[in-house]
């Protein structure tokens, strides 16, 4: 299962914050920075650019 065809028009899904975060701690070794202020910033990007929406 890939993204959505068209990000920025049709959302997909969504994820809370305590689901970002439980990935942020599973990818630490992979993302670029330690602080998850930053990481937080970056998977968010990602997730928009899949069609994934951030719900509360």
């Amino acid at each position: 299962m890939g993204g959505s065809n068209e990000p920025s028009k049709n959302i997909i899904g969504k994820v809370n914050k305590q689901q970002v975060l439980k990935l942020i701690k599973t990818k630490q070794n992979d993302i670029n920075t330690f602080r998850t202020k930053y990481a937080f910033k970056l998977i968010l990007g990602s997730l928009k650019s899949m069609g994934i929406g951030i719900g509360n």
